[in-house]
């Protein structure tokens, strides 16, 4: 039996090691942007910056991820 894997989208989502998804679901709305972080220290990559109406959600789970 496999259980349902709960995923909490408030917070940066590690996907594969050092990858994390740090986008922001937005309700009713068909076009979500898929913002990815690949983490690397001090040379970490985001792919797509996402939304300028999201991206304080996105900036807060980057600064989640890259503040350890």
């Amino acid at each position: 039996m496999t259980l349902p894997v709960v995923i909490d989208h408030n917070h940066a989502v590690e996907l594969a090691p050092r990858i994390w998804w740090v986008g922001h679901v937005q309700e009713d709305d068909p076009f979500q942007c898929h913002v990815y972080l690949i983490e690397q220290g001090e040379h970490s990559v985001l792919i797509d910056p996402g939304s300028k109406l999201t991206f304080a959600h996105t900036l807060r789970k980057i600064e989640e991820v890259i503040s350890k």
